[in-house]
């Protein structure tokens, strides 16, 4: 078995569950995740800005249930390290800030 494989246990009552192996726990600490709204509070951003990047795809996103969407801490930081020179507005022009040539 992988480091990123899960293992299937018995509990008393015959149930099968998934514990995380060690090397996928270790990755969840060194890399997190994170809420749109844990997102949103950091970045002091409007919570509907994060949704708006995950839905067009800037920002890559996981389902973690009916409404709640994370994103890794890593893939938050790439999207904040990618280029910010032109930077395009919800109403589709691209605007170059003052003083980038």
């Amino acid at each position: 078995m992988t480091g990123s494989q899960e293992r299937s246990t018995r509990t008393d009552g015959g149930i099968k569950r998934k514990r995380k192996s060690l090397a996928e726990a270790e990755r969840d600490a060194a890399d997190p995740w994170l809420t749109l709204a844990e997102i949103a509070d950091e970045l002091r951003v409007n919570p509907a800005t994060v949704r708006q990047w995950a839905s067009k795809g800037q920002l890559k996103a996981s389902r973690a249930g009916v409404r709640k969407w994370i994103v890794r801490r890593s893939e938050l930081d790439r999207m904040l390290a990618g280029p910010t020179a032109n930077i395009t507005n919800v109403d589709g022009f691209t605007r170059v800030p003052a003083g980038a040539s």
